[in-house]
């Protein structure tokens, strides 16, 4: 892994810290935990090495991931960053969910964007989570939007 993420899920015996994830071993497990654990919101995972913004220094860059803890597998990716396939290093921001040709069908229960105000994520954003690993590793690769899988544009932070 070229690129450190830092993952800021909620786990009881954390208190606000990331977890760091630093080997595929060490995502694998985060994704495992997320798969069996219900979250009160999506996770959020930025690469602790890239550049951060602002007076609070934010991540320029960032997901927020759902899991769908029903449908065994799933998951879906939102995507804030600057759009690399401009080729402008200082590219605007834009943001990004999966898209899949062949929507998964799930027994019902959505993914949120954002749960605090039930923002849902689009039913053909939803992915098998071997997409949604394989993307995560490449962004630890390259830092930038994962070619792994599809995005569509979307409005909602």
């Amino acid at each position: 892994m070229t690129y450190t993420l830092d993952v800021w899920y909620y786990r009881g015996d954390r208190t606000g810290q990331p977890e760091i994830v630093a080997t595929e071993d060490a995502l694998d497990a985060v994704l495992a935990y997320l798969a069996t654990h219900e979250q009160p919101h999506p996770a959020v995972i930025a690469a602790r090495e890239l550049p951060k913004i602002g007076p609070l220094a934010r991540p320029d860059r960032l997901f927020k991931l759902d899991v769908d803890r029903h449908s065994a597998g799933t998951g879906a990716l939102h995507y804030l960053g600057p759009d690399e396939t401009v080729g402008d290093d200082a590219a605007e921001a834009g943001m990004w969910v999966t898209r899949t040709d062949t929507p998964i069908e799930q027994d019902g229960q959505p993914l949120f964007i954002d749960r605090a105000n039930q923002t849902e994520f689009p039913r053909d954003a939803v992915l098998p989570m071997t997409r949604i690993r394989a993307a995560l590793l490449e962004f630890t690769q390259t830092g930038k939007r994962p070619t792994c899988v599809d995005w569509q544009d979307i409005d909602v932070y």
